[in-house]
């Protein structure tokens, strides 16, 4: 992963950020005593996964709805 000053970008594991945004994370990345690239890393994973949680459970929600609302065939008497 490269950090970049410049505003283009056409390579894919760059990530660009506005030069305040940039100053601040490699300031956060040097005080957790680690490289600005693997800081940056896992930020974007830990986002990552929080995505995929929260997808997952709207997939759960979603199917339970569906399960709840589902008809159910059935042959019925009325007397």
């Amino acid at each position: 992963m490269t950090l970049s000053k410049t505003e283009r970008h056409n390579y894919q594991g760059k990530v660009w950020l506005e030069k305040s945004v940039r100053k601040a994370l490699i300031k956060e990345a040097n005080k957790e005593e680690q490289s600005p690239a693997d800081y940056i890393r896992g930020i974007i994973y830990s986002l990552n996964q929080k995505l995929a949680h929260e997808e997952s459970a709207e997939r759960e929600r979603y199917n339970k709805l569906r399960h709840d609302n589902r008809k159910i065939p059935g042959r019925y008497q009325y007397n």
